[in-house]
């Protein structure tokens, strides 16, 4: 049944009759004919399409994301083609507050930050984009252990009148009573990452903006750093986007995810997804913006929904496969915006220098005592000679990488080297990192709803896909839009 109005359109010739309303009804026809009420039926489903269809593109709102370089000391060494990084650089290690402290990842290249306000008036404040944790910290005014380097760069409850501390009696947010000793009676937490770096200060409470996106949460105010450069100079601080789960929002204070609330505020469907390359990114909420990918987004299963850990069968090198996995018994993966490497178990890492060695030896780099694996880096090197790199998924997907994902450019005082952008980690850890060097290239769905990954080949990208022949079982906003549009075409006729 379709409600018109009783007003005269002002659409169409003369004489509508003002019974029914509109341009299909003469004033001499006091019922619509059949061909008329399919016309009518026809033009109502076109401008719905065209309005569901405007919904949709407003209603994922994109957010650029910034790559900040981080500087590298190279140290020359005795051949000319041969120089490693200085052990004791100003590169920042990755942090993970769900890692064991003791645990090795390289440093970062790349990181990718987004922009924030915080407050009223608003405090604006840039943010490592972090799939591997959950909490917003922010440096907090005052902050004994902090260098941040501008002043600018803390956030100052004083400044916003919407500001207000969470109370150690809060039976919502501080449900492990754990009172900040610098701030009486203010509800605290303490982050230990995985570089052994960590934070501590109090939680507190405003208005946030991401983009044209506004929520209150609840965030981490840092007043005291392991480190005094926990993100500085490159960032101000660090927004997890992890899953709203207590073994990685509990430090002990279990705390609502920034990006949750975000999502519930506007009543955006939680699901976000990241394009990363060398120069820029974006960050898509609450959708999928198909013009950023080509060919089909295709899935895995997310197996532990409080980070992104996904099913993890091997590595192949040149197409060839140099360790197969049993993620069942072995290693699984989590995908990691914050890390800027390829971190495998020591086994897996040993298989690819193996190989590598001997297949590649005429590489430079790859053999002798002072190689790409050992920490040294090389003079630019001709990508056309070298291997691509694929992790196999679930579903027999498999993320093919080119040489310019895992060897990077590192620049100091002018100099230029190219490094290795995968690493070695502890084998007594359950898990690889599928850090950027991954994800570089890919257009990656992080879909909270069904607790899955998706993946496709960025525009402009040298990535691939393969396997990839069965896409999704998700339906994409634009198929969205379409069964909806189907389902009310079948309705009206």
């Amino acid at each position: 049944t379709i409600a018109v109005s009783n007003n005269q359109s002002t659409c169409g010739s003369s004489g509508i009759n003002a019974e029914y309303g509109g341009p299909f009804f003469q004033s001499n026809t006091p019922y619509p004919t059949p061909d008329q009420v399919i016309t009518m039926k026809t033009t109502l489903i076109c401008a719905l399409l065209l309005i569901c269809t405007i919904k949709v593109a407003l209603s994922v709102p994109s957010i650029p994301l910034h790559t900040v370089r981080h500087p590298v000391n190279i140290i020359s060494q005795d051949e000319p083609k041969r120089t490693r990084i200085e052990p004791k650089t100003p590169l920042k290690p990755t942090k993970r507050d769900y890692l064991e402290a003791s645990m090795p990842v390289v440093g970062q290249y790349i990181e990718y930050a987004i922009d924030i306000e915080l407050g009223t008036p608003a405090q604006t404040f840039r943010v490592q984009a972090d799939t591997g944790s959950a909490l917003l910290a922010i440096p907090f005014t005052p902050c004994s252990n902090c260098d941040q380097g501008t002043p600018n760069s803390y956030y100052n409850a004083a400044l916003s009148s919407s500001s207000s501390p969470i109370n150690c009696n809060d039976p919502l947010q501080c449900t492990e009573t754990q009172c900040y000793s610098i701030a009486a009676n203010t509800c605290g937490f303490v982050v230990t990452y995985g570089d052994g770096s960590g934070i501590k200060g109090v939680l507190e409470n405003d208005v946030m903006t991401l983009g044209n996106l506004k929520a209150n949460v609840v965030f981490g105010g840092i007043q005291d750093q392991k480190t005094k450069d926990f993100e500085a100079p490159f960032a101000d601080g660090i927004m997890g986007l992890a899953f709203n789960s207590t073994s990685v929002t509990c430090s002990p204070n279990c705390v609502t995810p920034a990006l949750d609330e975000l999502f519930t505020a506007n009543k955006l469907p939680n699901i976000f997804a990241m394009l990363l390359d060398d120069t820029e990114g974006t960050m898509t909420l609450g959708g999928i913006d198909n013009s950023l990918y080509t060919g089909n987004l295709v899935y895995v299963d997310v197996i532990d929904p409080s980070v992104y850990n996904i099913n993890f069968y091997g590595l192949q090198v040149g197409g060839k496969t140099v360790y197969s996995n049993d993620p069942t018994t072995d290693y699984t993966a989590i995908v990691d915006s914050g890390t800027s490497t390829l971190a495998v178990p020591n086994v897996m890492f040993k298989a690819i220098v193996n190989y590598f060695q001997d297949t590649y030896c005429d590489l430079d780099g790859v053999c002798g005592a002072k190689n790409l694996f050992t920490g040294y880096c090389i003079d630019k090197p001709d990508y056309s000679k070298w291997p691509t790199i694929t992790v196999l998924l679930d579903r027999g997907i498999g993320l093919v990488i080119p040489p310019s994902n895992y060897l990077a450019p590192f620049v100091s005082n002018g100099q230029t080297q190219y490094c290795l952008t995968m690493s070695g980690i502890s084998n007594t850890i359950p898990f690889a990192i599928l850090g950027d060097t991954i994800m570089r290239g890919n257009y990656v769905v992080f879909d909270r709803v069904h607790n899955q990954v998706g993946w496709a080949v960025a525009v402009g990208s040298e990535n691939a896909i393969t396997g990839a022949s069965n896409p999704s079982y998700m339906v994409s906003a634009s198929m969205l839009v379409f069964m909806t549009f189907v389902g009310l075409i079948v309705n009206l006729l």
